[in-house]
């Protein structure tokens, strides 16, 4: 996206442009909204690439709303319009922090995160329990990028206001919780990962219980500590453990199909997040038992229903095809395991034809 220098004749008396990412003074703006401000061209680039593409109009109206005057009415009408937009934009710039995080592209997640924190502070006010998903994004790709104290004061941040606030929900104490227990992973403070991840299961559980897809991370995080002290035994129990709780909700919620509640979804952000976990647990068996193992075919099993799951039909099939050739091999074209993961690629191949059929009949309509 193109830029413009600013001008510090035609800056008003008394106003400090900021850059957008560091704080620092800006000497750039972007040249289509012209409300955004930046000390570098690689801030910009950075910021562009992360959000600023997706919500460049959209900060025009919430950065100029003030300007415009008119009646009573309009003003009421447009601040209705500005808050509307304001929480649609804390949605959104939550979700590409969270999906850059997930695919470790932690540069790309903090410019998202802080315009989440800057709307969010805009609208709920300082110490308000709405800001605390922003400082967790935050604190988790500080983590990732290896800016510990950067980390921790995000999180103290966090930690600070939900200790403020009684009625703070168990969601997001277990959001919390996790966070810390990724920090200490990090930090090799192991012990006290676990007893933080531990916190983040006990909270989740009492949300949606101890075997729900939603609760599950916690069971792979507690996995990945034990596998950085080395402790490969603990962390394939608690990578097992997360396996059979997604392919327990998979076979269910497919078996209902379209007699599924809404909330019992998974949003795009927790989709690419169990597809991460899920390809890591399978790597980290193929590693550890080998590429032939029971193991490792049960893993691209579940790896299989998942991708049926988000209509990835190709991939499901290959997933699905792997699994079941190991387990022809190792268990027998007659055990039970062997049969369900046929069913499952007959399904696949089925769901596949139709989507073709579909699509050569649209063309024939065309």
């Amino acid at each position: 996206v193109d830029v413009m220098s600013v001008n510090p004749l035609s800056v008003p008396k008394g106003v400090h442009y900021s850059c957008e990412l560091c704080g620092k003074s800006a000497f750039i703006q972007c040249q289509d909204c012209r409300v955004t401000y930046y000390c570098c061209k690689e801030h910009q680039e950075v910021d562009f690439a992360s959000i600023h593409q997706k919500i460049c109009k959209d900060l025009v109206q919430l950065r100029t709303s003030s300007l415009v005057l008119g009646s009573e009415e309009e003003r009421i009408k447009r601040q209705h319009l500005v808050l509307q937009t304001q929480k649609e934009l804390i949605e959104l710039t939550r979700t590409e922090s969270l999906k850059a995080l997930i695919r470790d592209d932690y540069d790309l997640a903090i410019p998202a995160a802080l315009q989440a924190l800057r709307i969010s502070l805009d609208v709920h006010g300082q110490g308000k329990i709405e800001l605390v998903p922003a400082y967790l994004l935050l604190g988790e790709a500080s983590i990732g990028k290896g800016m510990f104290s950067q980390a921790e004061e995000y999180l103290s941040m966090a930690k600070w206001v939900v200790l403020k606030h009684d009625d703070c929900s168990n969601e997001i104490k277990s959001q919390l919780h996790r966070n810390m227990g990724k920090l200490y992973t990090a930090q090799g403070k192991y012990e006290e990962a676990l007893r933080q991840l531990s916190n983040d299961v006990y909270y989740s559980s009492l949300v949606y219980g101890p075997r729900h897809v939603r609760t599950s991370p916690g069971y792979f995080y507690m996995g990945q500590a034990f596998a950085a002290c080395r402790n490969v035994d603990r962390a394939l129990v608690f990578y097992g453990k997360l396996q059979s709780i997604w392919e327990e909700w998979l076979s269910d919620i497919m078996s209902r199909q379209d007699d599924v509640p809404t909330e019992e979804l998974l949003d795009e952000a927790e989709c690419v997040e169990a597809a991460d976990m899920l390809e890591k647990i399978t790597r980290f068996r193929e590693g550890v038992m080998g590429p032939a193992a029971v193991a490792t075919a049960e893993a691209l099993y579940v790896q299989g229903l998942f991708h049926y799951y988000v209509e990835d039909l190709q991939k499901a099939l290959e997933m699905l095809e792997q699994a079941e050739r190991i387990f022809k091999v190792e268990l027998g074209d007659d055990h039970k395991t062997s049969e369900h993961c046929r069913q499952w690629i007959a399904r696949t191949e089925e769901e596949i034809r139709q989507k073709i059929a579909e699509g050569e009949g649209e063309m024939h309509t065309g």
